[in-house]
């Protein structure tokens, strides 16, 4: 075999390694989201169905914007794992958290405003939007977790290790389905239940990234000095490419809110319908971004190595 056929053939491996565990941890997330809409509505019909459609499209709206910190923060770690500099590569995990925690805390210091702002938004029969509101009141304080592991997902992809956040989603996504079924179907909690078993798994999916990251990157000895973290430059670069990240995301989300909102003001029949059929619409968007990922850790590192 020639040397460039079998730099190919190791180019073509890499991605299929890079891209089959990103494949199986993004399909979690509609898996999951089906997974509720069915306890939902074993739990309370087509009114619950539709509270927890409502629901999920308001968190939607949030999370899908604030996906530039997973993206951007596995850009430009791969890029600095590509230029062998570790203690970069740990400095940029903890920027994302950084900037991941403070748009948290400021989401939450704005619930009063922006879950009723949401709810309107979108609509609905009066009945969908009282199960809407409990599932969005309580799901709400699960912020903090989701958006920090939006962060620390990008870090793990960059650092060219997609295996740690596929076992995470599979173990948080199995704890979802659990405890939302005990507490829905079992303690008749309703999409109440559905939503505090969304707040568990996600904090249990934050407690697990951390361990990982603590078992497995431990032994990278960095100076995070307070000093070296803030740098200007270094933020200014991770805020520039999460700033396109962030315009690109936000037409999506107008789009997906849309179709929703558009399907809530013909009747609650009508939306459930249609969550479904967009339930299956992700699916195999998020099979895609599997390949999405695998790209910009790949792409990333190459370019950090000086391999354009």
């Amino acid at each position: 075999m020639k040397i460039e056929d079998k730099g190919k053939t190791n180019l073509r491996k890499e991605i299929l390694r890079l891209t089959a565990p990103n494949v199986i941890s993004n399909i979690t997330v509609p898996l999951i989201g089906m997974a509720d809409v069915a306890i939902a509505g074993h739990a309370g019909g087509d009114l619950a169905i539709g509270g927890v459609t409502i629901g999920t499209t308001v968190f939607n709206m949030i999370y899908w914007n604030c996906a530039f910190l997973r993206m951007g923060g596995s850009g430009v770690t791969a890029q600095d794992y590509g230029a062998g500099n570790l203690e970069e590569c740990a400095l940029t995990g903890l920027r994302s958290l950084i900037i991941g925690l403070a748009l948290s805390l400021t989401l939450l210091l704005l619930k009063p405003v922006v879950a009723p702002m949401a709810l309107s938004v979108i609509g609905g029969s009066s009945e969908s939007l009282t199960e809407a509101t409990t599932y969005v009141n309580i799901r709400y304080w699960a912020i903090p977790a989701s958006v920090s592991l939006f962060a620390l997902t990008g870090w793990f992809v960059g650092m060219q290790d997609p295996r740690t956040p596929m076992i995470i989603a599979l173990v948080s996504n199995a704890i979802n389905v659990a405890a939302s079924w005990l507490l829905a179907l079992r303690a008749g909690m309703g999409v109440a239940g559905v939503a505090w078993g969304t707040v568990i798994a996600q904090y249990s999916g934050l407690a697990l990234s951390l361990t990982f990251a603590s078992v497995k990157y431990g032994q990278m000895h960095c100076k995070l000095t307070i000093s070296r973290i803030f740098l200007k430059h270094k933020f200014a670069r991770l805020l520039s490419v999460n700033r396109d990240i962030f315009l690109r995301t936000l037409c999506i989300v107008f789009v997906f809110t849309s179709f929703t909102s558009i399907s809530a003001r013909y009747g609650d029949s009508v939306l459930a319908a249609n969550a479904l059929m967009m339930q299956f619409f992700t699916l195999f968007s998020y099979m895609t971004d599997g390949l999405a990922y695998a790209a910009e850790s790949l792409c990333g590192k190459l370019i950090g190595a000086g391999d354009r």
